[in-house]
């Protein structure tokens, strides 16, 4: 004998088919996944939303509306999480590029101690006008041998016998990380005026609360932490 639907003097009329748990979990995954557009780190919601989707419909059926919304704007989601993250990186391979660039035609124009200047960060540099030699050959101890292992850098003194005729381009970011207060990037640059040299990867950082203000030049933004020859395969 057919059951009747709950409350229902009608014996043919369906029974309304129970609430799937995991497709609304699915859905409820989905809407807090569309978060992930403007912060990428929430992109595991969005993989969360997708998989409880799938499980729903395997246990409530294809046609759960709820499973099928949390799957779509999953997907929706982690899709714009994605792009929004390579955006990102790519902002900063191309600003930090530029600040790689700058220090490698500061050091190829022979101002070594401008060049060091460019490995602090910005609020710690000297002011305009100092005889930044005397500065830093006036340092004593643990300053001391920051500068002088500066100097002793095998690709430091590689920039400076090439000289100011270089022309140290960004090639390629190979490296993007961040946290809550800073960004780390490393970048690849290369000498347009003379292929055969070796490429220099350079390693730099910079404070993220800085991106509020003027953007016009954001080169004064970064310090160099280390500069090296790339990895050979």
């Amino acid at each position: 004998m057919q059951e009747q639907a709950f409350l229902s003097d009608d014996p043919h009329e369906e029974a309304l088919p129970p609430v799937n748990k995991f497709g609304l979990a699915s859905a409820l995954a989905g809407v807090c996944g569309l978060i992930a557009i403007l912060a990428p780190a929430m992109g595991l919601v969005c993989v969360i939303a997708i998989v409880l989707g799938v499980i729903a419909c395997f246990t409530g059926g294809a046609k759960s509306k709820a499973a099928m919304l949390g799957i779509g704007l999953g997907i929706l989601a982690l899709t714009w999480s994605i792009y929004g993250l390579r955006a990102k990186n790519e902002y900063m391979y191309q600003e930090g590029g530029k600040a790689a660039e700058h220090f490698l035609e500061t050091l190829a124009s022979g101002a070594k101690y401008k060049a060091l200047e460019l490995t602090e960060m910005e609020m710690d540099r000297q002011i305009t006008g100092t005889n930044l030699q005397t500065y830093y050959d006036s340092l004593e101890r643990e300053d001391a041998e920051r500068v002088y292992d500066f100097m002793d850098n095998k690709q430091v003194q590689r920039v400076l016998e090439i000289g100011p005729d270089a022309q140290w381009e960004f090639s390629q970011g190979l490296s993007v990380t961040r946290d809550r207060n800073a960004a780390e990037v490393v970048v690849q640059c290369v000498n347009k005026a003379n292929p055969e040299d070796l490429p220099i990867n350079i390693h730099l950082q910079r404070t993220l609360n800085l991106l509020v203000g003027d953007e016009s030049d954001t080169t004064a933004f970064w310090n160099v932490i280390e500069i090296k020859a790339p990895v050979s395969n």
